[in-house]
Protein backbone atom coordinates (compact mmCIF):
# COMPACT_ATOMS: atom_id res chain seq x y z
CA UNK A 1 0.00 0.00 0.00
CA UNK A 2 1.08 3.57 -0.60
CA UNK A 3 2.46 5.44 2.43
CA UNK A 4 0.42 8.58 1.67
CA UNK A 5 -2.90 9.27 -0.03
CA UNK A 6 -4.77 12.07 -1.74
CA UNK A 7 -8.50 12.19 -1.14
CA UNK A 8 -10.44 11.13 -4.25
CA UNK A 9 -13.78 12.51 -3.07
CA UNK A 10 -15.33 15.84 -4.00
CA UNK A 11 -13.54 18.88 -2.51
CA UNK A 12 -15.10 20.01 0.79
CA UNK A 13 -17.15 16.82 1.18
CA UNK A 14 -18.65 15.78 4.53
CA UNK A 15 -17.14 12.92 6.50
CA UNK A 16 -13.79 11.17 6.28
CA UNK A 17 -11.41 11.44 3.33
CA UNK A 18 -11.07 8.41 1.05
CA UNK A 19 -8.72 6.84 -1.47
CA UNK A 20 -8.86 3.53 -3.29
CA UNK A 21 -6.39 1.09 -1.77
CA UNK A 22 -7.04 -2.03 -3.89
CA UNK A 23 -9.71 -3.37 -6.24
CA UNK A 24 -10.72 -6.89 -7.24
CA UNK A 25 -13.85 -7.68 -9.27
CA UNK A 26 -16.81 -6.06 -7.49
CA UNK A 27 -15.03 -5.57 -4.14
CA UNK A 28 -12.85 -2.59 -3.36
CA UNK A 29 -10.73 -1.69 -0.35
CA UNK A 30 -10.77 2.02 0.47
CA UNK A 31 -8.52 3.80 2.92
CA UNK A 32 -10.54 6.35 4.88
CA UNK A 33 -9.12 8.85 7.32
CA UNK A 34 -9.74 11.88 9.50
CA UNK A 35 -7.28 13.89 11.57
CA UNK A 36 -7.78 11.40 14.42
CA UNK A 37 -8.06 7.94 12.86
CA UNK A 38 -7.82 5.83 9.69
CA UNK A 39 -9.44 2.60 8.51
CA UNK A 40 -9.31 0.25 5.56
CA UNK A 41 -12.86 -0.68 4.56
CA UNK A 42 -14.18 -3.29 2.16
CA UNK A 43 -16.87 -1.61 0.06
CA UNK A 44 -18.89 -2.12 -3.11
CA UNK A 45 -18.25 0.01 -6.20
CA UNK A 46 -20.66 2.88 -6.82
CA UNK A 47 -23.43 1.87 -9.26
CA UNK A 48 -23.59 5.42 -10.70
CA UNK A 49 -23.50 5.58 -14.51
CA UNK A 50 -23.32 8.70 -16.67
CA UNK A 51 -26.33 9.05 -18.97
CA UNK A 52 -24.43 10.42 -21.94
CA UNK A 53 -20.67 10.97 -21.80
CA UNK A 54 -19.40 14.18 -23.43
CA UNK A 55 -16.51 12.26 -24.96
CA UNK A 56 -16.65 8.53 -25.82
CA UNK A 57 -13.28 8.12 -24.08
CA UNK A 58 -14.66 9.51 -20.78
CA UNK A 59 -15.45 7.10 -17.97
CA UNK A 60 -19.14 6.22 -18.01
CA UNK A 61 -19.19 4.69 -14.52
CA UNK A 62 -18.39 6.24 -11.17
CA UNK A 63 -15.01 5.12 -9.83
CA UNK A 64 -15.87 5.79 -6.18
CA UNK A 65 -17.55 3.57 -3.57
CA UNK A 66 -21.29 3.05 -3.09
CA UNK A 67 -22.80 5.76 -0.89
CA UNK A 68 -19.88 8.19 -1.31
CA UNK A 69 -20.49 11.83 -0.38
CA UNK A 70 -20.64 14.46 -3.11
CA UNK A 71 -20.75 14.08 -6.87
CA UNK A 72 -19.82 10.99 -8.90
CA UNK A 73 -16.24 10.77 -10.17
CA UNK A 74 -17.29 11.47 -13.77
CA UNK A 75 -18.78 14.82 -12.65
CA UNK A 76 -15.85 16.01 -10.52
CA UNK A 77 -14.01 17.74 -13.38
CA UNK A 78 -17.12 19.69 -14.39
CA UNK A 79 -18.26 22.97 -12.80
Amino acid sequence: MRPDYECQLEFRHNGPHGALGQQCDEIEWWVRWTLRASTVDQVTACPGVRDQPDDPQDDETCLLFEGHPGRHSFDLGQW
